[in-house]
């Protein structure tokens, strides 16, 4: 298990959170699936996947909607190797055609 990179996601990326949201991470690597976590008062959403599952997702119907767009709004904040980096320009070049 381990994070090769994260990517902060959602309202804290775009500047809309307020005080009551979450801070929604998209980390990539091997780890649970999903969890929820509180650090310091605050919730945290971790969602892991491996980068060729979070580059799949760009391109099915059950993930584009969400997955395209988080990635392309999304503020690298760990990216050691560059995989994240990849991942966001991918999902800025990706089109409907």
């Amino acid at each position: 298990m381990g994070a090769r990179a994260v990517a902060l996601v959602g309202s804290g990326a775009t500047g809309e959170a307020t005080v009551h949201s979450d801070v929604d991470l998209a980390v990539v690597g091997d780890g649970p699936r999903y969890r929820l976590e509180t650090h310091e008062g605050v919730l945290v959403s971790l969602a892991w996947a491996p980068a060729e599952e979070q580059r799949r997702r760009l391109y099915d119907p059950v993930y584009i909607g969400t997955h395209v767009k988080g990635w392309r709004e999304a503020v690298v904040v760990h990216d050691p190797e560059g995989v994240a980096a990849a991942i966001k320009h991918e999902a800025l070049i990706w089109k409907w055609d």
